[in-house]
């Protein structure tokens, strides 16, 4: 994604997120979680790279994380105590 395609997703410009790259702009939180957002991730995951990457390499994990995060939290829930209770009695 280029600076100017997250800009557009965060509805910001390209010239802001290229200070926020290069630490010549602070950043708000709101901000923050719009562009983890616009990149498919969570804010937490940002500040761990080797995580993320370790993560995101595995396919079937991204592919449910993504499914999960268009669910409401209701969904979320049930999904995961599916997923419990399949690998529980598994």
């Amino acid at each position: 994604m280029t600076q100017e395609q997250l800009a557009e997703a965060i509805e910001s410009q390209g010239t802001y997120i290229g200070r926020v790259e290069r630490g010549e702009q602070n950043i708000q939180l709101q901000t923050l979680e719009k562009i983890a957002e616009a990149l498919h991730t969570q804010i937490a995951i940002t500040f761990d790279h080797e995580q993320y990457e370790r993560f995101k390499a595995d396919e079937w994990i991204w592919k449910i994380v993504l499914l999960l995060k268009e669910q409401d939290h209701e969904q979320q829930q049930r999904a995961y105590r599916i997923l419990r209770e399949v690998f529980t009695n598994f």
